[in-house]
């Protein structure tokens, strides 16, 4: 996939503004820097006066969420806010009581605070008594967490060209490489909800992941090969086509609804589902990720997108034949398709036959075929039926 960012332009009282002033309650995005406020009309892309109270003054940096309740933290200065008045009152923390919001970030799951400045600092939070305890990580050990980042999927560490991504159940982090910009740091990018953007300044960029077709794997099918007769019916279907006709009937109308914790699969017809701890009603075109694999909302059930071992679009295709050797053998041959993995024939067997001895016949039935080994991604199988009076047959399947 090509990953890369692409201009952007505002509208309204706020048209040049770096991320880390903006923040969001869960229902308005928000843009603050001391006396001044403000909220953006995203349908517009228009940004408009907000006014507060309790807290009037206050850079939006210092604001962070632990998925329930919006929090001010800025050294000794802990707030908390009442969305529906929007009013700020006094936050009391256990563990860990002078700290900044920038440093606070949060893998979908906890909620952490992680800084290198002054020492090496990183702290895991208990949401339900408010207490901060230590917390230990692997590939990258000492950083900050302003630079950690999210596009919905992945959780990113971006500083200058320090660019790392993390596996959230291995605690470990690994570098990561980006196309378009290749070298910014990770607290000037923020999310509408919707899109991603990287902001500093005049340089406005708008995220984008290309979504590339991944290749149609199919098992090869030879039939027959060596045998005295006449191959008819060789067909092959690309499923993929279903694949893009379903995104085509859902009127170029996907939209991304976040990383959800409800359990879903192929043909769920769950709704609303969590999302950020909060249910979410989808509608035609919702797309959602969960453990790793992507679900489209077709207005009444979820269709599989992902495939665990692929981790993007992966799509089936089918073979089918069949032939008439010499004499009287007939054969079929099954579907040959792209699921997990493919099991070939290794041995092709023998054909049934009668020996002669004086006045006694013996009928020996042959064998069948045998399976080889499982191969990764495709499975083969093989129904035969046969009435033998004529030249030999064999059929080969990889």
């Amino acid at each position: 996939m090509a990953k890369k960012f692409i201009q952007k332009t505002w509208n309204g009282l706020l048209t040049e503004f770096n991320s880390s002033s903006v923040w969001t309650d869960g229902d308005n995005i928000y843009y603050s820097s001391k006396t001044s406020q403000y909220v953006l009309d995203k349908s517009t892309s228009t940004w408009s006066t907000k006014t507060w109270n309790g807290l009037t003054s206050f850079g939006g940096s210092g604001i962070w969420t632990d998925g329930e309740n919006i929090y001010f933290s800025n050294g000794t200065s802990q707030y908390i806010l009442n969305k529906s008045t929007s009013t700020w009152s006094t936050k009391t923390w256990y563990g860990l009581t002078d700290f900044y919001a920038q440093n606070i970030w949060t893998d979908g799951e906890n909620i952490y605070y992680s800084t290198s400045e002054g020492g090496t600092y990183n702290y895991v939070l208990d949401k339900s008594t408010s207490t901060w305890s230590t917390k230990t990580w692997t590939g990258l050990t000492s950083f900050t967490g302003r630079y950690i980042w999210t596009d919905g999927k992945n959780i990113y560490y971006s500083s200058g060209s320090d660019q790392y991504v993390l596996n959230k159940s291995t605690s470990t982090w690994s570098t990561e490489t980006w196309d378009g910009l290749t070298s910014f740091d990770g607290n000037k990018i923020w999310t509408d909800g919707t899109n991603i953007y990287y902001s500093d300044g005049a340089n406005q960029y708008v995220y984008e992941e290309e979504q590339i077709m991944p290749t149609t794997y199919l098992s090869k099918l030879t039939l027959p090969v060596n045998v005295e007769g006449t191959v008819t019916n060789v067909e092959f279907t690309l499923k993929d086509a279903e694949a893009r006709q379903l995104i085509e009937d859902l009127g170029h109308a996907l939209y991304w609804v976040g990383i959800t914790t409800t359990a879903l699969t192929d043909g769920a017809t769950t709704n609303p589902i969590v999302v950020n701890s909060e249910d979410v009603t989808v509608h035609v075109g919702a797309v959602a990720s969960y453990d790793g694999l992507e679900f489209a909302w077709n207005g009444s059930a979820w269709q599989a997108f992902g495939h665990a071992n692929f981790g993007a679009l992966a799509f089936k295709s089918s073979a089918s034949g069949s032939y008439t050797p010499a004499g009287s053998v007939s054969l079929s041959e099954s579907t040959a398709a792209t699921t997990d993995s493919v099991v070939g024939v290794a041995s092709n067997g023998s054909t049934p036959y009668f020996t002669v001895s004086g006045e006694t016949a013996t009928f020996n039935p042959g064998a069948m075929p045998t399976l080889a080994a499982e191969k990764t991604f495709i499975t083969a199988e093989q129904v035969l039926s046969a009435s033998f009076s004529g030249t030999a047959a064999t059929i080969t399947v990889e």
